[in-house]
């Protein structure tokens, strides 16, 4: 398989930046790879910090321990700066994703 061709898989389907590496392009690959783990980092941050408002409700006796209320605590949007935050890093990692997949591409032709 070509290299060329193995970098616009490898940046489709593994992770963005990881194609550039295979190209030999290491500053836009390791760009690419960074803001998209900061941007995971953000999410999975984020993420927990939600859950574990969400159990110390449960412990604390505030939510019943049942599916649909935890599920409704679950789906009720976090703070304006969270859900900025999240939004953020939710569009940075798939600009990330794209710029990786058409740098690839446009290398592959």
């Amino acid at each position: 398989m070509n290299n060329k061709i193995k970098a616009l898989l490898l940046s489709a389907l593994v992770f963005p930046g990881t194609g550039q590496f295979v190209l030999k392009r290491y500053h836009l690959g390791g760009i690419l790879a960074s803001v998209a783990l900061i941007s995971l980092g953000v999410i999975l941050v984020s993420t927990v910090k939600q859950s574990l408002r969400i159990a110390e409700k449960i412990q604390a006796g505030d939510i019943p321990l049942d599916v649909i209320a935890i599920s409704n605590q679950i789906l009720e949007q976090p703070a304006n700066t969270d859900c900025f935050l999240i939004s953020t890093a939710w569009i940075s990692l798939i600009i990330a994703w794209l710029i990786s997949i058409i740098d690839s591409l446009r290398m592959a032709k």
